[in-house]
């Protein structure tokens, strides 16, 4: 469902005992009622098999990162197949159902209970990809993970680096470009050392080596040298 801003966000909430008809199969004409809260307290007691779960919004025209963790809650159907019950939204995480009318507006309102971190990367719940394929690859790492490893990152790419730029020294081929700029905000001058060349490929490689605050009394070659 695409995510709809706008004149939406000023329409007044939705009661949660606003009953919402939900027809849940083209082939059965009888439809059931929801209550907001009757459907999260059905979400927090299904069991296995699933009978009703929070399915992630796969709609490509998304904006808000809200859908990070809110869902559609579905119910299982005869063919074996969860269906969307519209009208509502839901909590991957503790499960909150919330009545839904096209806006994020009050779904980021939302403060998940069992949130303890601020970091959401640490908070997402995976329960509304339980039916789904995972790439590994596409998870991020937390910043604890980061900072216990961004030095080691660090020096492996040095060691990777030295040889080849030592290698395009010696050749004639390394041009080595310093940049100095002020951050008008801090008023710290810094000096930034890139390097580039072109390899065997005839491809231009751009090696971005360096910053550093630059506290010398002026910019001439000398005094960039003595800080790189």
């Amino acid at each position: 469902m695409c995510d709809i801003k706008g004149d939406l966000e000023n329409i007044e909430p939705i009661n949660e005992n606003n009953i919402v008809n939900v027809e849940l199969d083209s082939s059965n004409k009888t439809s059931e009622k929801y209550r907001a809260k009757e459907l999260e307290q059905l979400l927090k007691v299904s069991t296995d098999p699933k009978q009703y779960i929070v399915q992630k919004n796969n709609s490509p025209f998304i904006k808000s990162d809200v859908w990070n963790i809110f869902g559609f809650p579905s119910k299982i159907q005869t063919n074996g197949k969860h269906q969307v019950i519209a009208g509502f939204v839901s909590c991957f995480i503790c499960l909150k159902t919330l009545p839904y009318d096209g806006s994020t507006k009050y779904m980021n309102k939302h403060k998940c209970p069992q949130t303890n971190s601020p970091n959401s990367i640490e908070n997402i719940s995976l329960q509304g990809t339980i039916d789904s394929d995972i790439d590994v690859e596409s998870f991020l790492p937390t910043a604890k993970t980061i900072s216990n490893n961004v030095r080691q990152l660090a020096e492996n790419y040095r060691h990777a680096l030295k040889p080849l730029l030592i290698s395009q020294a010696d050749a004639g081929c390394l041009c080595i470009i310093p940049d100095l700029w002020t951050d008008k905000h801090r008023k710290i001058n810094y000096v930034g050392i890139t390097c580039t060349f072109v390899n065997k490929l005839y491809q231009q490689v751009v090696i971005d080596l360096c910053c550093s605050e630059y506290d010398e009394m002026d910019k001439t070659g000398a005094s960039v040298f003595l800080v790189s």
